[in-house]
């Protein structure tokens, strides 16, 4: 179940038919005010049995500026609220995507 939720995010990804997020309608797609050349996709997955709240699911990515038509997909990772590190794990989760963000541009991600 969790995997056709991100799948069907990730097939609307493939086709631009993501939206932008805004306050009191929701949305697909959000800023990252710590990393501003990244964006997020966020899924509040429904729990299993015994797991309280939801899991939040996170896909850090990027849209290169040289291939607009691309969405590199940076970082993965899930946040469980009840976790007091969560918000310092989900920042570490951030700092990974910027990173590779970042060195992977001098290599245009390997893209000719």
């Amino acid at each position: 179940m969790r995997t056709a939720e991100i799948g069907e995010v990730l097939r609307r990804a493939t086709g631009g038919d993501l939206c932008w997020w805004k306050p009191g309608e929701g949305g697909d797609v959000r800023d990252i005010q710590r990393a501003p050349y990244l964006l997020e996709l966020r899924w509040e997955l429904e729990p299993f049995d015994g797991e309280i709240p939801p899991v939040l699911t996170r896909l850090y990515f990027a849209e290169p500026e040289d291939y607009v038509e691309l969405l590199l997909g940076l970082r993965f990772g899930t946040k469980d609220v009840r976790d007091p590190d969560s918000h310092d794990r989900q920042n570490d989760d951030i700092d990974v995507a910027e990173r590779r963000r970042v060195e992977g541009r001098r290599w245009h991600w390997g893209l000719a």
